[in-house]
């Protein structure tokens, strides 16, 4: 859930020119996951169908019957150890092109969070002339300064977080549970159940943790009161008990 002031942030920033390319950047880099655990499992199939020998020519291992077979565009003449090693160039070909993509990425991120910052700064000069206009010059130089050295900062790295996860993290969650699905859909629905459970369960322990903080707080509070006041009075009782 996005709350109500990063909403007001986001709909003061509009539509920069940086975002729309990120975008794209970013999409790119999400559909590179699952594009590499694909190569990924295109690898152990070849290690499995090398540990099985000819019998497996006939039939070919897939991954999936709906997923492009990546074992066809192969040259045919290749040995097992060869098939490996080019599958495992191409996906350090992916992993090179999806580290530059990132780069890129944070970059044009970083471009637009200070785009908007420096929108900011030419926004509070007006609204500082104004203050000074009507309260005194004081006053709008206190409030300038902790816009300039306290506020703005902060917004510019909040909105540079969103920007970076949202929205690469959703087509990448999407991407990845769409492959999942396509190779083996039992099993992704029994894990998408499975993390919906865990995520329920530490929101209901969460919650109920939340509840009793402030109980054990006050009874917290309660015990140490009545430890100090026994400390004030342990020398008391014990001359009393002696005298006694």
């Amino acid at each position: 859930m996005v709350s109500k002031s990063l909403k007001s942030l986001l709909a003061r920033a509009g539509s920069l020119s940086q975002l729309g390319l990120s975008t794209v950047v970013g999409a790119l880099v999400a559909i590179c996951v699952p594009l590499l655990a694909y190569l990924l499992g295109a690898i152990l199939t070849c290690l499995i169908e090398a540990q099985l020998g000819s019998e497996a020519v006939s039939d070919r291992l897939q991954l999936s019957a709906w997923l492009p077979d990546i074992h066809a565009g192969l040259p045919a003449s290749l040995s097992p150890l060869g098939k490996v090693s080019l599958l495992l160039a191409i996906a350090l070909s992916v992993l090179v092109v999806a580290a530059v993509l990132l780069y890129v990425f944070y970059r044009l991120i970083q471009s637009a969070a200070v785009s908007f910052e420096v929108s900011m700064i030419s926004k509070l000069r007006g609204h500082a002339k104004l203050l000074a206009a009507t309260r005194t010059l004081s006053a709008q130089q206190t409030a300038l300064t902790d816009c300039l050295d306290y506020h703005l900062p902060r917004v510019r790295a909040s909105l540079s977080r969103w920007w970076r996860t949202f929205p690469r993290h959703l087509v990448q969650a999407v991407a990845c549970i769409l492959v999942a699905c396509l190779i083996q859909p039992m099993l992704t629905l029994l894990t998408l159940i499975a993390t919906a459970l865990v995520v329920l369960i530490y929101r209901l322990l969460d919650r109920m943790r939340r509840t009793s903080l402030p109980v054990v707080r006050e009874r917290a509070a309660q015990q140490r009161e009545t430890l100090v006041a026994l400390s004030l009075k342990g020398p008391l009782l014990e001359s009393v008990h002696e005298e006694a």
